[in-house]
C-alpha cells in the first residue's frame, strides 16, 4: 500500500508578521508534502510578497491571490477544493507546526475521514500550554475522498 499524499492548504490576510516562520515549519515537516496551497484574500500588508518570494523557491507551492476579499470561511473553502492530494491539512498563517505534525497525523487518520490535533499556544515553548478543546484550522488533516465523516483525535 502507498503512502497517501498530503496538501497543506493555508488561507492568508495581512499576515506578514507571522508568516514566514509557519512556511518555514511547513516546509521542514518529515513527512513529505505534495502540494502547498496559499490562497491571499486582498492583503495589503507584505503578505503577497513574501508568499510570491516562497513560490519561486518551492516547485509544489501555488499562489493564489483572490480578486476580492471572500471572507474567511469561503476563502478556505475555495482554497480546499483547489487540493489533489489524498489528505488535506489546514494551515492557519499564524501557526507554527512541530516537525512531526503531519507524519503524525497521516499515521493517525487510519480509515477516519478527519484527525484533529491538540495544540500549544504561547509565545515560547517555555511558557506554552496545550489547547484541546478549541478547534482551529491549523488542527484539521482531512480526507478528500472518503463519506460519511468519522474522527479521530491523536
Amino acid at each position: 500500500m502507498t503512502s497517501p499524499t498530503v496538501a497543506v492548504v493555508m488561507c492568508t490576510y495581512n499576515g506578514e508578521k507571522y508568516l514566514r516562520q509557519q512556511l518555514d515549519s511547513i516546509l521542514a515537516q518529515t513527512y513529505p508534502i505534495q502540494e502547498l496551497i496559499v490562497q491571499d484574500d486582498c492583503s495589503t500588508d507584505a503578505t503577497l510578497a513574501i508568499l510570491q518570494e516562497y513560490e519561486a523557491k518551492v516547485p509544489f507551492m501555488q499562489v493564489i491571490e483572490n480578486t476580492h476579499n471572500l471572507g474567511f470561511n469561503l476563502n478556505f473553502k475555495t482554497a480546499c477544493m483547489r487540493a489533489t492530494a489524498d489528505l488535506i491539512a489546514i494551515s492557519d498563517q499564524d501557526d507554527v507546526w512541530m516537525p512531526e505534525k503531519i507524519q503524525k497525523q497521516v499515521q493517525a487518520i487510519g480509515d477516519y475521514n478527519l484527525c484533529f490535533s491538540a495544540h500549544l499556544r504561547g509565545e515560547r515553548m517555555e511558557t506554552a500550554h496545550i489547547v484541546s478543546s478549541q478547534l482551529c484550522a491549523g488542527s484539521f488533516i482531512v480526507c478528500r475522498y472518503r463519506r460519511p465523516y468519522h474522527a479521530c483525535t491523536p
